[in-house]
């Protein structure tokens, strides 16, 4: 199953695909250097139960991280 996904510095733009939230065994997602926007983290952050890193930095994101 897929650990890792990096997805840095790619000039991403628009929404994070919902087929991401299905990767349960995720250990780490990198977003950074993107311009990703959606109000949609929580679903990605509640099945992505195994994540130890993810990194959206350097304005690539729009939106809110859960508390939980």
């Amino acid at each position: 199953d897929l650990e890792t996904i990096n997805f840095g510095e790619s000039d991403l733009t628009g929404s994070i695909p919902t087929t991401l939230a299905t990767l349960l065994n995720l250990h780490a997602a990198f977003f950074e250097k993107n311009f990703l926007t959606g109000n949609y983290l929580r679903r990605y952050f509640l099945g992505w139960k195994q994540i130890r890193d993810v990194d959206f930095g350097r304005k690539s994101l729009n939106g809110t991280i859960p508390a939980e």
